[in-house]
């Protein structure tokens, strides 16, 4: 196989060969010809042809030289002084020379013919780029003629010659003309390179007359006030103030002039608007070109500190009204001239109610020299002392009384100050609690010691302003009368329909000093019906009684329970029987035009006695009409009740009779 393709090889150079010699006289004419170029080219390559120059550049201008060499590319030399050459293009005005060069194909310059040209300094000119300017803002310098590259520094702008167009302008409107020009002093010029080219340029400032606005930006001036605390002297308004919002434009002058005023006295005047006048620093009035807000100054005079106390004190009640008027100044002092005035205190007499002490509450007022009132210049703040008022220890006696026994109760409310003989003068002591007695008996007359009251002579009460420390009580005494009094308590029964007596021995009480004997025998307290047998009907036979104290006869009376001979008084009561009678409840079958009602009833709480009978009568009816409701019920009243013994006497004031309704009602057949 390898023989195989080493053949095949050899095959395909042979015929490849043998084509080439087929051609072979075109191949070496092609040969020769292409010699023949190369030679040409070699020998004639950097011969320039044709130069094209300019005589006059300005500068910043590109030196657009042009030329033509064979087979090369036509650059140029340059030269300031005929004396040294260069590839680097001058860029600063001057005359100068040039000359093209081709590189041959050895790479040597193959030069044309010298020629000169001249780089002229540039036009430069400067103006204001704005038409309508804000006041105080700088203007922006436009340059034109200004070579690609350079930057100018150093432009500033002076603009004067305001003159006011329009006196009712609003913040934003133009309302005046100026002119800017460029002041070039400080100007200098620099190329990318860093250089300064400033000399490269002729310059031209042109002034330009724009339109100015008002400055939008408030200008806020403050007025500086003046402050002091109350001396008597005068505070005087003056010049001076802050600019706390916006700027003034640089070089501007700002002049205040503020009408005079003054203040003595405590008071806050606001004054009077400042006149504002701005002047620039050509002296030229600008005021109108700023948006102005004046705050006003204000002179203020505040209350001179004075801090005054007032005297304590303390005494124990006595009935009389007292003051203490004296103080002291603890800081602060009065303005030359001024003097304190007291215009009221406090005066005391009673102790507190709730016991705590007093202020000492004085109020002043500050004049001065001539006698006017000057107290607004002052603030007096006042610490009060305190009064305290003790109560007064004291000893209350109460009254004594004695009297023969009367049937009347005996008392005494009687009582004064026995401790301190100037306070009795004049306070009275009103008690309250103390004992009544009406039998026969001695008792200290003591009262309820919370309920003492102490008045004075004109019914005020002072009974806070004492301490009661004890009392000295008096005495009541009942003596024995002419007469024998016999207490009688009372006794209640419940009505039977028999006879009921009271043995007098039994509910009787003599009230007597001594050895009491009575015989009651002849008097017979007794009642069958109900009823109440008096203490006037036992008294009508009182004289029956024989009574004697110690052997000795009395006449005999009789008290009630409570001590008192009240005729009405009860001895013996008999009670009614209670007795609860309840109407039937009663069911009827419907009739038509059936009238029904019941007067049937039942005892339920209590009973009759033997032989009393009970009558009653019932209000409820039923009348049974068409179209009457099924169970139709109506309330059914005891309207009247009698009860008669069997001798048909009246008993029913011996009942007391609770009567309780029942019902009557009406149902159908079918609900039987």
């Amino acid at each position: 196989m390898q023989y195989e393709a080493y053949e095949n090889k050899i095959k395909k150079v042979a015929s490849v060969l043998a084509v080439l010699w087929r051609h072979i006289v075109p191949i070496l004419l092609c040969t020769a010809a292409l010699a023949a170029v190369v030679t040409a080219i070699t020998v004639m390559k950097g011969t320039i042809i044709s130069v094209e120059t300019h005589d006059v550049f300005e500068y910043g201008q590109k030196l657009d030289f042009g030329g033509k060499a064979f087979f090369g590319r036509v650059r140029f030399e340059y030269s300031a002084d005929n004396s040294s050459w260069t590839d680097e293009q001058p860029n600063m005005p001057g005359e100068y020379r040039a000359r093209a060069f081709a590189l041959d194909s050895f790479g040597n310059r193959n030069y044309g013919d010298e020629f000169a040209f001249v780089i002229k300094r540039g036009k430069l000119s400067i103006v204001c780029k704005e038409n309508t300017l804000v006041y105080g803002d700088k203007p922006t310098p436009l340059f034109e003629g200004l070579a690609k590259g350079d930057t100018v520094k150093g432009v500033r702008f002076s603009v004067d010659s305001y003159h006011r167009t329009d006196l009712l302008g609003s913040m934003h409107e133009s309302i005046a003309t100026a002119v800017a020009t460029p002041n070039i002093m400080n100007l200098a010029i620099v190329n990318s390179e860093g250089e300064y080219v400033t000399g490269a340029y002729d310059i031209d400032a042109l002034p330009k007359q724009v339109n100015i606005s008002r400055r939008s930006e408030i200008l806020r001036i403050e007025m500086k006030s003046a402050k002091k605390v109350y001396d008597g002297l005068p505070l005087d308004s003056r010049s001076l103030y802050d600019i706390t919002q916006g700027t003034l434009v640089d070089g501007d002058i700002l002049l205040i002039e503020q009408n005079s005023s003054s203040i003595v006295d405590v008071q806050k005047l606001e004054l009077a608007p400042a006149n504002v006048t701005i002047y620039d620093s050509m002296r030229e009035n600008v005021t109108f070109l700023y948006n102005i807000e004046v705050i006003s100054a204000t002179l203020e005079i505040t209350p001179r500190p004075l801090y005054i106390e007032t005297e304590s004190a303390e005494f124990t009640y006595d009935g009389k009204l007292r003051t203490f008027p004296n103080y002291k100044i603890l800081k602060g002092d009065l303005v030359y001239g001024d003097s304190l005035k007291i215009l009221s205190y406090r005066s005391v007499k009673t102790v507190s109610e709730d016991g705590a002490p007093y202020k000492n509450e004085m109020y002043f007022s500050v004049v001065n020299s001539y006698g006017n009132e000057v107290s607004d210049n002052y603030d007096i703040k006042v610490d009060f002392g305190e009064i305290t008022v003790n109560k007064c220890p004291i000893t209350i006696a109460t009254g004594s009384s004695e009297k023969e026994w009367d049937g009347r109760p005996l008392s005494n409310k009687e009582a004064w100050i026995i401790s301190n003989t100037d306070l009795a003068v004049n306070h009275n002591v009103t008690i309250s609690g103390n004992p009544t007695i009406t039998m026969i008996g001695r008792t200290k007359n003591t009262c309820d010691e919370s309920l003492t009251r102490i008045t004075l002579s004109n019914g005020e009460v002072v009974t806070n302003n004492f301490t009661i420390q004890g009392y000295q009580y008096g005495t009541l005494n009942v003596k024995q009368g002419p007469q024998l009094c016999v207490m009688v308590y009372p006794t209640t029964k419940t009505y039977s329909g028999k006879k009921i007596s009271v043995d007098l021995k039994d509910v009787c009480v003599p009230i007597a000093e001594g050895k009491v004997t009575i015989d009651y025998s002849h008097i017979n307290v007794s009642l069958t019906d109900s009823g109440t047998y008096t203490l006037g009907q036992l008294n009508e036979l009182a004289h029956t009684c024989r009574a004697q104290i110690d052997g000795v006869d009395y006449p005999v009376v009789f008290v009630g329970s409570d001590a008192s001979a009240n005729p009405d008084h009860a001895v013996l009561t008999v009670t009614p029987k209670v007795l609860s009678v309840s109407a039937v409840d009663k069911i009827f079958n419907y009739k038509a035009d059936a009238v029904y009602r019941s007067d049937e009833v039942n005892i339920t709480k209590g009973a009759l006695l033997g032989g009393h009978t009970l009558t009653a009568r019932c209000n409820g009816v039923i009348e049974c009409v068409e179209g009457l409701e099924d169970g139709y019920t109506v309330d059914n009243f005891i309207t009247y009740c009698q009860i008669t013994d069997n001798l048909g006497r009246d008993m029913t004031h011996n009942y007391q009779i609770e009567m309780v309704k029942g019902h009557l009602a009406v149902i159908y057949y079918d609900d039987l």
